[in-house]
């Protein structure tokens, strides 16, 4: 129920919300809730809150010093204003976390690669980072998560990276 864009008759983000917000106050060292509130912090356009939740994943060490590590070594050799592409929880919050917390690498945009099936996702990576749209955006919102549609179907997370690409091959 923590994530009602990945399931069926599930889409009740206030409620949600307030039940997130209930498993941090019974107990503020759950990194499971934070990163949680941090995704619908994101969807919410709150950046405060945002910031909050990944800032806790460091303080209640739920990312692990190895996690941060690699992170960091990641981060560090990237060429300037690059595009991270992560594909999960453990190269997403560390980097994240270290760009907030530590001011490492902030001109780096790390984009969560299954985030980008989520309209919403791909629209705020827009709007701050001016990353390139494939579609408009009323387009983007019909547009399939992966395994949902069709085989022949593309779906938004496929087109999203598939234009970032043409457009890294073009130097753009």
């Amino acid at each position: 129920a923590y994530n009602p864009q990945f399931g069926i008759g599930l889409d009740n983000y206030d409620s949600v919300w307030v039940h997130l917000k209930r498993a941090v106050e019974c107990d503020p060292d759950d990194g499971n809730a934070w990163v949680n509130i941090w995704g619908e912090s994101l969807r919410r356009g709150d950046q405060r809150i945002e910031q909050q939740a990944i800032g806790r994943l460091i303080d209640t060490k739920f990312l692990s010093r190895t996690a941060l590590s690699y992170n960091r070594w990641i981060l560090r050799d990237l060429p300037p204003n690059a595009l991270l592409l992560s594909n999960g929880d453990l190269d997403t919050y560390p980097a994240l976390a270290l760009q907030l917390k530590e001011g490492l690498r902030r001109d780096v945009v790390v984009a969560n690669a299954g985030m980008l099936n989520l309209w919403w996702y791909v629209l705020l990576l827009h709007a701050r980072h001016g990353l390139p749209l494939p579609l408009d955006s009323a387009t983007l919102a019909t547009r399939p998560m992966c395994g949902s549609g069709g085989a022949d179907t593309m779906c938004l997370g496929q087109l999203v990276q598939l234009e970032w690409r043409r457009q890294a091959a073009d130097g753009r």
